[in-house]
């Protein structure tokens, strides 16, 4: 589909079922298909408390590290979508939970920026995640 033809409803659906798809993966446990759903290639990620991560496998690399120290719940909620020809952005709030091997359960809620990409298959996908917490510093 070319991105002319486009109409702003097209965009907001793909890039709503991008964030269903992150809370599914989260779930499943599946770092690499998080990835491959989400990210383009060349993504960068901008994380709380961390040096930016560049390109899909690293970015991979952080998401199944923050799964394996117990991620196992996601909510997404794109509060705005705006797009432009081939490029989107979303913003948006999250709420997680990481729990421990022991029991113990971490909340954190926040916000997040997407940039999204038009693909040459017509999937969005995001060029640049950059999300941080509400909560104070540790």
């Amino acid at each position: 589909m070319s991105t002319d033809t486009l109409t702003r409803n097209d965009v907001e659906e793909q890039i709503i079922m991008r964030d269903r798809e992150f809370e599914r993966n989260v779930a499943a446990k599946d770092a690499a298909r998080l990835c491959l759903d989400l990210y383009t290639a060349d993504a960068k990620l901008l994380a709380p408390n961390a040096p930016s991560i560049q390109g899909r496998a690293n970015i991979e690399a952080f998401w199944r590290g923050l799964i394996e120290a117990g991620l196992c719940d996601v909510k997404l909620t794109t509060t705005e979508i705006m797009h432009f020809g081939n490029m989107a952005y979303a913003t948006g709030t999250y709420r997680l939970a990481i729990e421990s091997a022991g029991g113990e359960s971490v909340q954190d809620q926040g916000k997040y920026v997407y940039i999204y990409r038009c693909q040459p298959d017509g999937s969005w996908k995001a060029l640049l995640d950059i999300f941080n917490s509400d909560g104070p510093v540790a």
